[in-house]
């Protein structure tokens, strides 16, 4: 028995202005109507036959749109983010770090922008802060990191920066 992949498609007349069409309603229309006429087959399998199916134009046309609203929502929730935590994003590891930081009577300062020096100084000025509970703050404990993360940095390059150091581990 063969399939009949025509039957998946929505016949449709549209203008070609930015879409033809709105390509995620013609890929909902296919996929319910591959529900319907294979109802035996795994979602896999389904969703096989519909990419199989699926012409170039449409697959760039829903490949546009979907790429669209992911940047869109990505945006969107970094933004939300932000005006939940004005003080800014946190960095990987160092959680309990504020990402501004004002060390003395200094203007705030971005944590990606320090140096290992300024590291040991917010290191040090933490555990004035924090005297009483030194050891157990996570705040303190994520500090002292940073700062030995940036001591072992600044053996190789004096003024190197947070930023280059986390970029230099991604890669």
């Amino acid at each position: 028995m063969q399939d009949d992949f025509s039957k998946l498609s929505p016949k449709r007349n549209t203008q070609k202005i930015l879409f033809q069409g709105d390509p995620l309603k013609d890929a909902q229309e296919r996929v319910e109507n591959a529900v319907i006429l294979y109802p035996e087959k795994t979602s896999a399998e389904i969703a096989g036959l519909l990419i199989a199916e699926t012409d170039a134009e449409q697959a760039a046309q829903l490949h546009n749109v979907l790429e669209w609203r992911f940047y869109m929502r990505a945006i969107g929730k970094c933004r939300n983010k932000r005006k939940a935590n004005p003080a800014g994003p946190r960095l990987p590891g160092f959680e309990h770090l504020p990402y501004m930081v004002r060390i003395g009577r200094k203007k705030p300062k971005c944590i990606l922008d320090f140096n290992a020096k300024e590291t040991r100084r917010l290191y040090y000025s933490l555990v004035r802060k924090f005297n009483t509970r030194k050891k157990l703050d996570a705040k303190v404990r994520e500090a002292r990191a940073l700062m030995e993360k940036m001591d072992r940095a600044a053996e190789a390059e004096k003024n190197i920066k947070v930023r280059q150091v986390f970029l230099l581990e991604a890669l």
